[in-house]
């Protein structure tokens, strides 16, 4: 059920890619102009669960699930050790990466990382999301109702499996440095949730991108990217580390 999107590389120095994690039921698309936007030296690698279930495997609609599915897909495309980027949903599964997997990922970003007790109710998740298109490029809303019109059934049943996971209960067993990024017109995402998340974390930053919602990493991919590549080890992307527990408002 993983297909991915190869970005090509800038240069031929050896060191970690980038992996990104996209949104419940969305396609690589949306994300390939973060990528681009990535100056990484061995390139980025864009995942996501839209690809054909193999007869007779079963579904896969748990976090867990594809978290151990994109476990087995990198090593399949070499990949022994990257940053990861995981953006809404995404956020959830590269978080069970880490867990999973610590080997695999060296610096873990996390995106408006879903979501709060109060929203784990499916009547209050879809006002939060209408609220939010109210914010969002119309671009991005149309490519999401694309992605939800070919692949809605899958998505819907990953959904209802998404909100029993509390993701409080799994981001203290981190042991990567994270950075927890979200837009502050967001109303998917509050921001004490990102706060409260960022005290659960032993190594971690937050930061706030004003005037974008729940899809900042794609209507400001450019701030968003440059985030991930101050943040990212050095060597990875050529720039100095961030220090930890900071929390950082881009004007």
């Amino acid at each position: 059920m993983i297909r991915g999107t190869w970005l090509p590389c800038l240069s031929r120095t050896v060191s970690p890619p980038v992996i990104l994690l996209p949104g419940l039921g969305l396609s690589s698309r949306y994300l390939h102009l973060l990528g681009r936007h990535l100056p990484v030296t061995s390139g980025v690698w864009i995942v996501d669960c839209q690809g054909p279930i193999a007869r007779g495997g079963g579904a896969t609609f748990k976090v867990v699930e594809v978290a151990r599915a994109v476990c087995e897909w990198a090593p399949w495309r070499n990949i022994k050790s990257a940053t990861v980027v995981g953006h809404s949903y995404g956020a959830q599964v590269a978080v069970e990466l880490a867990l999973w997997k610590p080997d695999l990922v060296n610096t873990l970003v996390l995106a408006a990382p879903p979501i709060d007790p109060a929203g784990r109710r499916i009547s209050r998740l879809v006002f939060r999301l209408l609220r939010d298109t109210l914010h969002e490029p119309v671009s991005l809303i149309l490519m999401a109702a694309s992605c939800y019109l070919k692949n809605g059934v899958r998505a819907w049943k990953m959904l209802r499996e998404a909100l029993k996971e509390p993701l409080e209960q799994r981001v203290a067993g981190l042991q990567q440095p994270v950075l927890l990024i979200r837009g502050a017109k967001d109303t998917v995402v509050p921001h004490s949730w990102t706060v409260q998340l960022s005290r659960l974390i032993g190594d971690s930053s937050l930061l706030t991108i004003p005037r974008h919602a729940h899809g900042v990493v794609f209507s400001n991919a450019q701030t968003v990217a440059d985030a991930i590549r101050q943040f990212a080890p050095p060597g990875a992307m050529e720039m100095p580390e961030w220090s930890s527990r900071t929390q950082l408002t881009i004007l």
